[in-house]
């Protein structure tokens, strides 16, 4: 039975591989996460590690991804820059691959480090338009002296990218704190850069709720239920085929003067693969039948990243009256103008290859979009 499993998953990743338009700019990556050892507390010296779960089976190179260490440049990460090993589970198998570097922060302070790729997969089906939408995980390290010495938690036990449908899926999260710092943990809505969350996204059992005749739990006496605790997440039970994505967050606590205090978190963003063996369907094919509305975003800005003309467009008219700026890495003001709705073009390709921030501000509304100029 097991290798009609074997040969039904791969259909689905031929599927995955024939039918999405633009596919060639996916990395077929299916999750990551950051951690952050410290090896020397006194100069603030850390062991960063870039971890990405990436899908062998597909014939798609990774290509170049966004490292945010927290403060200063980014670094941009090919393929060729991470060790990688493969893991072989009874019924999948995954690739690991994992950029290390020893970094010291230049002081105390709060740093939010990031990786994003600029496509995710694009069949997932429980977020809009997930080809045009970057992965993107981060974790927050807090760098105090005062706190002592301060590691991110890990998760062991790899990932489960299998599952089948009316079966109970669950993934050992083995969690472990160098520190004996406390622990919790959260489901959150996946990131596709920092502050900004994907587009229509649907938890995998609310997605089953809207979409599955009849769904229920794997006993089929309750609704289907996505939880997760201190030993492992549990969704009970998938009911349509198909790859959904989760993130899943774990906060750190640290009990300081009989208070507890957050002081961090990791943040690992990965999809299932969820194998119809009963009806053999796909959640796309629910998608595609139902009409839903799309809702175009009310500020764009593309391509990004940009070779340097690019486009930015403005739908609320709230904006009217405000302004909007270009700024750089540094935070020196590139550029001011009055908000105009529709299409505006800019050109920034006489400025270097970085990180710009472009932000629209109307008395107290503003937002922020981070870009790259390649």
């Amino acid at each position: 039975m097991k290798q009609l499993y074997k040969i039904y998953y791969s259909a689905i990743l031929a599927f995955v591989l024939l039918n999405v338009p633009n596919i060639s700019e996916a990395t077929h990556l299916i999750g990551g996460e950051i951690t952050a050892t410290v090896t020397n507390c006194q100069s603030y010296t850390y062991e960063i590690n870039v971890i990405l779960f990436r899908d062998p089976g597909s014939d798609i190179e990774f290509g170049m991804g966004e490292f945010y260490i927290g403060h200063g440049q980014t670094i941009e990460l090919y393929g060729d820059a991470f060790s990688s090993r493969e893991v072989i589970n009874e019924d999948s198998t995954y690739t690991v691959m994992t950029f290390s570097l020893q970094h010291t922060f230049p002081g105390a302070g709060v740093y939010t480090m990031s990786f994003r790729d600029f496509n995710r997969n694009g069949n997932v089906v429980n977020m809009r338009n997930a080809v045009q939408t970057p992965f993107y995980t981060e974790t927050q390290l807090m760098v105090d002296p005062l706190l002592g010495c301060n590691s991110t938690p890990q998760l062991g036990g790899g990932i489960d990218p299998l599952a089948y449908t009316k079966s109970a899926y669950s993934m050992s999260l083995e969690p472990t704190d160098s520190d004996g710092d406390s622990l919790s943990f959260e489901l959150i809505t996946p990131m596709q850069d920092l502050e900004e969350q994907v587009e229509g996204y649907r938890l995998p059992h609310k997605f089953d709720i809207r979409f599955a005749p009849q769904p229920s739990s794997s006993s089929g006496d309750a609704a289907p239920s996505l939880t997760v605790n201190n030993t492992e997440l549990l969704w009970d039970a998938p009911n349509l085929g198909g790859e959904f994505a989760l993130a899943l967050r774990v906060n750190e606590w640290r009990e300081v003067e009989g208070e507890w205090k957050n002081i961090g978190y990791i943040t690992r963003d990965f999809s299932v693969y969820v194998m119809d063996t009963i009806n053999h369907t796909l959640a796309n094919d629910y998608v595609t039948a139902v009409q839903q509305e799309v809702v175009k975003p009310k500020v764009n800005m593309y391509p990004n990243p940009t070779p340097g003309p690019f486009t930015l467009e403005i739908i609320e008219d709230q904006w009217l009256g405000g302004t909007v700026s270009i700024y750089n890495i540094l935070g020196q003001e590139m550029m001011q103008e009055a908000i105009v709705l529709g299409e505006n073009k800019y050109d920034i390709s006489s400025a270097s290859q970085g990180i710009y921030f472009l932000t629209l501000q109307n008395g107290d509304r503003k937002k922020t979009i981070r870009f790259t100029k390649r």
